[in-house]
């Protein structure tokens, strides 16, 4: 998997806040530059992690499967705990 860890931190807020500018403000970085990480990811993952609508975005059923469950900075850095499957638990 040659994904960006950024790409991850993004999809977190994102799922978290349920709003791109939202998410932005919170990382501190523009609202495109969300928009287009969570585009990278998309194209990497091959397929649509979220619904867009006119309130935000809503996770699909493709995104539930990549469901943050925790982020974390400790000193070796970002910890980001993903659920791959509903029997295991991923940290990258």
């Amino acid at each position: 998997m040659n994904t960006n860890l950024e790409y991850y931190k993004v999809f977190y807020y994102v799922a978290r806040c349920g709003n791109l500018t939202q998410a932005a403000e919170m990382m501190c970085i523009s609202q495109p530059a969300v928009s287009q990480a969570l585009k990278q990811l998309e194209k990497s993952l091959g397929g649509k992690l979220f619904l867009r609508t006119a309130k935000g975005v809503k996770l699909t059923p493709e995104g539930l499967g990549d469901v943050v469950v925790n982020l974390e900075k400790t000193e070796e850095g970002i910890v980001l705990e993903l659920v791959a499957s509903k029997e295991s638990t991923a940290k990258l």
